[in-house]
């Protein structure tokens, strides 16, 4: 797993953490999920959860995070792999729009997951994500793969 410091300073870059809140703690296990599922490994290793992807191990550091993360500087990432860069601009123009929003946070996390992690077809994958719950439908899903393709973290 990542330390904790670095966890802050890309979380400061992305701008989206909130564990005070569900929707708040929601959002930053998936924002990281995604991140991971872009290539960016940091070490956390999910399960399938009632809200898609979930690791206990992120939710405490997240909780440890909270405590210190006015302390950690708003810097500019460096990364030593050019392709680790590249990565990381393909996941901030991906999550731009959707990084406040944990629906579709939710959405895009468990399609990468049950696609990349768990290696199931595109239909059972859309089909899954949209029997989670009610508020999740169909074309949301069928959305979300295609800017997730797009961005080459999922293919049919």
């Amino acid at each position: 797993m990542m330390d904790v410091y670095e966890l802050g300073v890309l979380i400061r870059d992305i701008d989206n953490f909130d564990m005070d809140t569900f929707d708040g703690r929601l959002r930053f296990q998936k924002t990281v999920q995604i991140l991971q599922a872009f290539g960016i490994d940091l070490g956390y290793y999910y399960n399938w959860y009632l809200r898609g992807p979930y690791c206990p191990d992120l939710a405490k550091d997240g909780f440890e995070l909270k405590d210190v993360i006015e302390k950690v500087p708003k810097i500019a990432i460096e990364f030593a792999d050019p392709e680790d860069r590249a990565r990381y601009d393909r996941f901030k123009g991906f999550i731009r729009d959707k990084k406040e929003d944990p629906k579709q946070l939710e959405i895009a996390s468990s399609i990468c997951f049950l696609r990349n992690e768990e290696g199931l077809d595109k239909h059972t994958v859309l089909k899954l994500t949209e029997g989670k719950r009610e508020a999740i439908e169909m074309g949301e899903c069928e959305r979300i793969w295609a800017d997730l393709e797009n961005c080459g973290v999922v293919r049919e």
